[in-house]
């Protein structure tokens, strides 16, 4: 548990340095550097990993079959052709399941830091609401909505430098890693929309779900099998996403037209959470796509305000991080590959 605590802490500290010394105040280039220097044992901690993380275990084991060609866990296989090709790819440079997986969760690490540092508002969204509330969830337990949400916000952000065939391909990406990642990125540009844009919206709608009419059943009737944890389940989202948005009302009571179509969705999330699994994936879709929103916000132009408004997500962002090392305390050594405790992969029997 340490290892998660000193990699946060270390990434902190590297952020103040960068934010208060005059090298990063007055250079972005430079705070970028000193944010990066933070988040190396983070890094670390994804790509030296064992077996360490909810889901690693399912992908070495996918790993395992692919390269195997013996397809001993069919239902692991049955998913996205965009996601079994780039394993087959990074299977067929490392000849290893383990290495493969563990540079897949390393490029998802550099990308996240990749989408999030193109300015100074957005490293410090990042360092203070996404890597402590979703860092190590995405880059060591769901690796495929990890790549596929970044390659959404991605594409999202190239979309809107008019670059629209680089942001289709981006969006193309996306959706052969993992489906829900279209939902991030309408989602991300659901504030621009007008309403004649819908019209252009819903042919594309109704071609998605004709092209991937069977796999988008086959994941419903998945979630639909698994059931939630417990009546609290998905109050810790709920929770750091409410806090967030009463936030952003203090510095500005405009943000509430904004983002009360998430506030809805997140609220009807929470209450699916309650009856099925995928409420809770879906309340993280939409927090990731709220803290994307976040980090577009000009924190600069509220002035001496922005300093409350940092200390404020750094007070969310800690509570998640505790909330997120209950998760793993609750679910120690409970096998086949759980958070805690920690170790190598050198160190695997």
């Amino acid at each position: 548990m340490y290892v998660y605590i000193l990699s946060y802490f270390f990434l902190l500290l590297c952020l103040s340095i960068a934010s208060l010394s005059p090298i990063g105040k007055y250079s972005p280039s430079s705070m970028r550097l000193l944010s990066f220097i933070g988040l190396i044992p983070a890094i670390l901690l994804v790509g030296l990993r064992g077996d360490v993380g909810t889901d690693t275990a399912t992908y070495l084991l996918m790993a395992s079959d692919l390269m195997d060609g013996e397809v001993n866990n069919p239902e692991n296989l049955n998913i996205e052709f965009g996601f079994l090709w780039l394993l087959r790819f990074l299977i067929f440079l490392s000849g290893e399941p383990r290495f493969s997986i563990n540079v897949l969760s390393l490029i998802i690490a550099f990308y996240s830091f990749f989408i999030f540092s193109k300015n100074r508002e957005s490293i410090v969204i990042f360092s203070l609401l996404v890597f402590p509330v979703l860092f190590f969830d995405m880059s060591m337990n769901g690796l495929r909505y990890g790549l596929s949400f970044l390659l959404a916000k991605h594409a999202s952000d190239v979309w809107l430098s008019n670059k629209k065939a680089k942001s289709l391909v981006l969006l193309i990406g996306c959706i052969g890693l993992q489906l829900s990642g279209i939902l991030v990125f309408f989602l991300l540009r659901l504030h621009r929309l007008r309403f004649l844009n819908l019209i252009y919206v819903l042919p594309f709608a109704i071609v998605f779900y004709g092209v991937f009419q069977g796999r988008l059943t086959d994941k419903f009737i998945v979630y639909a099998q698994l059931e939630s944890p417990s009546l609290l389940s998905g109050l810790l989202p709920l929770a750091i996403f409410f806090a967030c948005y009463l936030c952003l009302l203090l510095v500005d009571f405009r943000f509430a037209k904004r983002f009360m179509p998430l506030l809805i969705l997140e609220l009807l999330s929470f209450f699916l959470a309650k009856f099925t699994y995928a409420g809770l994936r879906v309340q993280l879709l939409i927090l990731f796509v709220f803290f994307c929103l976040i980090s577009e916000i000009d924190l600069k132009a509220y002035g001496q305000r922005k300093l409350l408004i940092v200390f404020i997500f750094f007070f969310i962002g800690f509570i998640g991080f505790i909330g997120t090392l209950r998760h793993y305390i609750a679910d120690a050594d409970v096998p086949p590959s759980p958070f805690l405790p920690y170790h190598f992969f050198w160190e695997e029997q």
